[in-house]
């Protein structure tokens, strides 16, 4: 089945590469909207970009305090204290990013490297004065709450941490890919790919325009995580090209592309190409769907930010680049002339 499936592929009677226009319609009007949300409302910035504060409470696993014991080995404590938590925090108007299992030292208690959880949560005000009475406030509804008035140190003080900007991310994330690209270009000339630079650079541009487009558009939370999703965009879409590049070049060795105009020869490599490359995407979706479905905000928001980079490298691998070839050969045999 998956041979005539395969063989389907390879008997399309699509002409992709002449009809390019139609296919770059979508990414096009993606970009568009995307420019209009950032101008309009911006990215949906996480608290990496806007601040966010956090705060450490001392679960006595150790029985050092005379108040309830939780463990955070056992799946009922840890169910326990996070729906606590979670009604502590909703009665503050507070929202949590993420909690984490960690240690704290109490010299007063005894306690050293005692078990802990740290939960870190974003203000509702940007005011510094504002945020500063929040936290207070919040760390008394913790104290009251856990029966900690006599130990009140077993409730760390709450620090807020300034936001990054955003700028300086992403200048360092477009050095750090164009000295990735330069590198990819370095190789091509070394390899004698010369002719087909211009093929790869406006490839790459394409698929992190279109990923980024996305990630605006769906409102995926951008962090510094967000960087590993560009990554995997840049790195698939640089993947794509030469096996691409390799699988024509391996074609015009057997003599399949000879009469052949660089048009045809693109859509005959593309759909050679196309039900294998499937596969594989449908593979790398389907795993990047379970790291989406963990309850684990910071992973989930990776995984939808790759997600949506393999959605956008896999249309333009697709439909875009058989014509971005054919057009730099079809330049090229302009210029030879």
């Amino acid at each position: 089945m998956l041979k005539n499936l395969e063989k389907k592929f390879k008997d399309s009677k699509l002409n992709i590469s002449k009809n390019f226009i139609y296919y770059i319609i979508g990414p096009i009007i993606l970009m568009l909207i995307a420019l209009i949300v950032v101008c309009t409302i911006n990215f949906n910035l996480g608290s990496d970009f806007s601040g966010f504060s956090s705060v450490k409470i001392y679960v006595n696993n150790e029985e050092k305090i005379e108040t309830t014991i939780y463990d955070l080995d056992k799946k009922e404590d840890y169910k326990s204290l996070k729906d606590k938590l979670e009604t502590i925090f909703d009665s503050s108007n507070l929202k949590i990013i993420s909690y984490r299992t960690t240690t704290i030292t109490i010299s007063d208690y005894d306690v050293y490297d005692g078990q802990a959880v740290e939960v870190v949560f974003k203000n509702n005000s940007k005011d510094s004065q504002q945020i500063l009475l929040e936290n207070v406030d919040l760390r008394e509804k913790i104290v009251a709450e856990f029966d900690y008035n006599d130990f009140d140190l077993a409730v760390s003080s709450v620090d807020f941490t300034e936001a990054t900007s955003p700028y300086m991310f992403i200048v360092k994330m477009f050095a750090g890919i164009t000295l990735g690209l330069l590198c990819v270009i370095i190789y091509m000339l070394l390899r004698k790919y010369r002719s087909l630079i211009f093929m790869m650079i406006l490839q790459v541009a394409l698929d992190l325009l279109l990923t980024v487009s996305l990630i605006s558009i769906c409102r995926i939370v951008v962090n510094f995580n967000v960087a590993v999703a560009l990554l995997a965009t840049f790195i698939i879409s640089v993947l794509n090209c030469f096996i691409f590049i390799n699988r024509q070049k391996n074609d015009a060795k057997t003599g399949k592309c000879d009469g052949l105009t660089n048009n045809q020869i693109a859509d005959m490599v593309v759909k050679e190409l196309s039900f294998k490359k499937m596969l594989a995407y449908i593979l790398a979706i389907l795993a990047t769907l379970v790291f989406v479905c963990l309850s684990v905000p910071g992973v989930r928001n990776v995984a939808l930010a790759v997600l949506v980079g393999l959605l956008a490298t896999m249309y333009s691998s697709h439909f875009n680049m058989p014509a971005l070839w054919a057009t730099t050969k079809n330049l090229r045999k302009k210029k030879d002339k």
